[in-house]
């Protein structure tokens, strides 16, 4: 269960009306509300998850907006914004990098991904059709292989660690912690 939260979200869906559902007590009335609403809901966040980045994006571009208004105006009829004013024009500065920040559609940077693990396999599947595996060697297949594989296991098991069935969740970064470091990287 990696994080294509799609196909996670899909699959609890499933579960939820093949399994859970029907093994609800009908005549437990509140048993079977609740079980209706976690299914209504799993429904709302895959359809709903594509957005959120543009939906914060939006928000802090409607609010910034708000509150630049909000301290022109104030400040043009000499009001005392005190703490209040010097909050605000922390809060619009460290947020003016969000702006004009576009965000790439989900389901793109999903085809880019899978696009280039399909390009990575068939140029090992070409290199190995040419030389065989003294080519491979020659170019370091394997290594480059194992050096990718070990941080896609890595993100696959840091996007799970929550969940709790890792049996070694001791040698895992949390997620917030392992993305830290990829972007540190840059």
């Amino acid at each position: 269960m990696g994080p294509d939260f799609a196909a996670n979200v899909t699959s609890a869906i499933r579960s939820m009306e093949q399994t859970v559902i029907p093994a609800v007590d009908p005549t437990n009335s509140a048993a079977q509300e609740q079980a209706y609403l976690v299914l209504y809901h799993l429904r709302l966040f895959s359809d709903q998850h594509k957005h959120l980045l543009s939906f914060r994006l939006q928000e802090i571009r409607d609010f910034h907006a708000l509150t630049s208004a909000l301290l022109e105006q104030a400040r043009a009829k000499s009001a005392d914004l005190g703490e209040a004013g010097d909050l605000a024009a922390i809060a619009l500065s460290a947020s003016a990098q969000y702006l004009e920040l576009g965000i790439p559609r989900y389901d793109d940077l999903a085809a880019a991904a899978q696009g280039l693990r399909e390009a990575a396999d068939r140029l090992i599947v070409n290199l190995r059709d040419q030389g065989g595996g003294d080519l491979l060697k020659s170019i370091g297949v394997d290594e480059l292989l194992l050096d990718v594989s070990r941080r896609d296991e890595a993100r696959a098991r840091a996007w799970v660690k929550a969940l709790g069935m890792d049996p070694n969740p001791g040698d895992i970064p949390a997620l917030a912690d392992l993305m830290k470091s990829v972007e540190s990287r840059r």
